[in-house]
Parts: C-alpha cells; sequence; structure tokens
C-alpha cells in the first residue's frame, strides 16, 4: 500500500464520516424520554384549560337553562320584573344641633391667623421662599429665638382653644 499525504487522510475522514452521518447536526437530539416527557406535559396542561374553559361556559350555560321563564336569576334579582326588595323603614333620629366649631375647626383657625400674623416667608417647615425651595430647618418654627408661630394642629393647647371659645 502506498503512503496517503497528510491531506488525502483529512479527505478521506471527512467522506468516511459523511457517508455515515450525512447530515451533521449543531446539537444533538434529545432523547426519545425527553421528548416523551415534554409531549406528556404539554398534553396534560392543555387538558386541564380546556377542562376550566369547558367547565365554565357549562356552569354559565345550565344557570341560563335552569331558570324558568318566569324566575329572576340569582345573581340579579330585579331582572324579568321581579318586585325590589323592602327596604326597613327606620325612624328618623333628631340630629343634636351644632353647639359651635368643633376643636380641630378652631385649631385650623388659629394657625391660620399665626401664620398669616408672621411677616416673613418662612414661617413654616411646609411652605416655600420666594425662590421655590422649601424650608424646612430654615423657618421661623425652627428658630430657637423670635416668633414662634403655630404650623400644626398639635401646637395649639387646651388653653388656646378655651379662649378662642370665649372669644
Amino acid at each position: 500500500m502506498s503512503e496517503l499525504s497528510e491531506d488525502e487522510k483529512r479527505l478521506r475522514a471527512w467522506s468516511d464520516q459523511h457517508a455515515l452521518n450525512p447530515r451533521a447536526r449543531k446539537y444533538p437530539l434529545p432523547s426519545k424520554w425527553r421528548n416523551r416527557i415534554s409531549t406528556t406535559i404539554a398534553v396534560v396542561v392543555s387538558a386541564i384549560f380546556y377542562a376550566v374553559l369547558l367547565f365554565g361556559l357549562g356552569r354559565c350555560i345550565g344557570q341560563v337553562m335552569a331558570q324558568t321563564a318566569g324566575q329572576p336569576s340569582v345573581q340579579n334579582p330585579f331582572e324579568r320584573g321581579a318586585p325590589p326588595p323592602r327596604r326597613r323603614e327606620t325612624p328618623e333620629r333628631p340630629q343634636a344641633a351644632p353647639a359651635g366649631p368643633s376643636d380641630a375647626e378652631i385649631a385650623k383657625r388659629l394657625v391660620a391667623e399665626s401664620i398669616a400674623g408672621y411677616d416673613g416667608p418662612c414661617a413654616c417647615p411646609y411652605q416655600h421662599d420666594r425662590a421655590g425651595r422649601s424650608c424646612g430647618r430654615r423657618s421661623a418654627y425652627h428658630r430657637p429665638r423670635g416668633a414662634a408661630p403655630l404650623c400644626f394642629g398639635t401646637d395649639v393647647t387646651p388653653e388656646m382653644l378655651a379662649a378662642a371659645r370665649s372669644r
């Protein structure tokens, strides 16, 4: 036998490989069990989906078919001329006349008066200065000395409420 060159050896190996498997696959085929399992899962999921769908449709159709012509449906008692349900008559209770503004209303008014009495732009931390920035810690409410405006309803004491009621 004659010696084959390197190129001839490679060509022969390539042709032998393609003679056995003419279509070389890039990725291996999945095993037959993997195919069977995935097919089974797909069939079971679709069967459950269609069973739920048919069960729901069957219930709807069953409710419609079960109703006789003169009876109202279970969902809507007002359909097909059914009388509306009776409302219980409750006696009207006399309401007490308000004695005056509530504590919350008085506190809100006192806070508004206190803020209006402050002549700067930053009386309370939730207000904004002329440039549009939030006052926050720069407000008169947080300064230790000077004006102490009322900014929140919790700042109003019971004595202030009593004095405002007496006015």
